[in-house]
């Protein structure tokens, strides 16, 4: 995959070149620039920060309480206290809402922005611009073992977009390299996915080429899929990683949606 990354002028966020290029998308993750705080932040406190500093726009959001599984949260219709899922927590006064126990969140409202926080895993971001569908998923080990990637394409295509005009891009993640596992993970992903290629070698997990393979099955064409090629522990100075920092680590905000 080609490599596919921009940095704005102030250092707060890393998006796709070829997305920025093109208006009415907003999409983007925050560095260690607009979110400099150690630990895991409630979401709340991540959004209110990240709109205090510019990262991202003061818009109607909502996240996902992300538990590594492969749960898609459909929204396309407004949320309002008549349709909120159980569990569902909503902050008034910013307009952020969480759904409970989703990695992923596909929309088709205009002007909604679809949040995940992320410290290696990867951000899978998908647009399907002709109709108006949107998606976000957290991919970690565990989501991409679910087949997580090619599920949010399948949820988008429940909501009227195409696969094959399915834009993707892969946000920064942690890269198979510096990316250490078991060797029995290793050999579960090759037996769970045996023409993918999961790893760079028997001891290295390759999650943004599982992704990218997973939404090839699901119909993404090649040439529409993207990689913004950063590591999330390489470059320690720019990203929060897990695996550098581990329960010290502070997060990253990946964010999607079409401006109204």
């Amino acid at each position: 995959m080609e490599r596919d990354c921009q940095i704005d002028e102030g250092g707060l966020m890393v998006r796709s070149a070829r997305w920025a290029a093109q208006p009415g998308l907003i999409h983007g993750v925050t560095t260690r620039a607009a979110l400099p705080r150690d630990g895991k932040s409630d979401l709340f406190d991540a959004v209110r920060e990240a709109r205090s500093v510019g990262a991202i726009p003061d818009r109607l959001t909502l996240g996902a309480d992300q538990v590594h599984g492969d749960f898609v949260a459909m929204i396309n219709e407004p949320i309002d206290a008549g349709n909120r899922p159980e569990g569902f927590r909503w902050n008034e006064r910013l307009r952020v809402g969480e759904y409970p126990a989703a990695d992923a969140l596909v929309t088709t409202i205009p002007g909604l922005l679809l949040v995940i926080q992320t410290a290696d895993c990867l951000p899978v971001f998908a647009v399907d611009r002709e109709r108006g569908v949107a998606g976000l998923a957290h991919c970690g080990w565990r989501g991409l073992r679910a087949g997580l990637a090619a599920t949010l394409i399948h949820r988008m295509a429940v909501l009227g977009a195409r696969p094959g005009s399915i834009e993707a891009w892969l946000g920064p993640c942690i890269r198979p390299q510096r990316y250490e596992v078991s060797a029995e993970l290793v050999e579960e992903f090759q037996r769970a996915f045996p023409a993918a290629p999961v790893a760079i070698d028997e001891r290295h997990l390759d999650m943004a080429a599982l992704a990218d393979w997973q939404l090839r099955q699901a119909g993404v064409a090649a040439g529409q899929i993207a990689d913004s090629g950063e590591c999330t522990l390489g470059e320690a100075d720019r990203y929060h990683s897990y695996r550098g920092r581990g329960p010290n680590a502070g997060r990253l905000l990946s964010v999607l949606g079409f401006d109204s």
